[in-house]
């Protein structure tokens, strides 16, 4: 709605005061959201909300095997005599 204001000749200050918005909120949708419908919007949000998962996924499997490799790292450096069960 704002982007077609802002089409419409109106200043993006009015436009930015009208919507409660700060001018670097409405040049960072306008940025990311500009040209597009509304349906294109929400699909890209849904698409961003799919591929949020596999990514936290990703960070998580990373995290364990910086984990492993630490506890790796230690066992290395202990000596023989320490590791050994009883």
């Amino acid at each position: 709605m704002e982007d077609a204001q802002a089409e419409a000749g109106l200043a993006v200050e009015a436009i930015c005061r009208e919507s409660r918005l700060s001018g670097a909120t409405f040049h960072n949708w306008r940025a990311k959201f500009g040209c597009r419908e509304a349906s294109d919007a929400k699909r890209m949000r849904e698409r961003e909300a799919e591929n949020a998962r596999p990514l936290s996924l990703l960070a998580e499997a990373h995290l364990d095997m910086q984990a492993l490799k630490s506890v790796n790292w230690v066992k290395q450096m202990l000596p023989q005599c320490c590791l050994e069960d009883d």
